[in-house]
């Protein structure tokens, strides 16, 4: 189709967000606790309670596989060199 399925997995938790290919929508979401069941059956996405780990898994998804690392092994960016002529 037209959208593709973007995860996050923590220790405890897996976390999907479905996007529309050309606007980039998150057109749903899933969260599975994978400590209560390891077929991922329940979604608590949409679960009241679950909404502060539904944003905390949204801001590890949209900050990268980057900022997850520790920051002794995250790429240093160096700022560019002036330049002399």
């Amino acid at each position: 189709g037209n959208f593709m399925g973007y995860t996050v997995r923590t220790q405890h938790y897996r976390y999907v967000e479905w996007r529309e290919n050309d606007s980039g929508k998150v057109l749903a979401s899933e969260l599975y606790d994978l400590t209560e069941e390891s077929e991922e059956a329940t979604n608590l996405a949409a679960d009241p309670e679950k909404a502060v780990l539904l944003e905390k898994h949204q801001q590890i998804l949209k900050d990268g596989w980057q900022a997850a690392l520790p920051p002794s092994d995250r790429p240093s960016v160096q700022a560019p060199l002036p330049r002399l002529f």
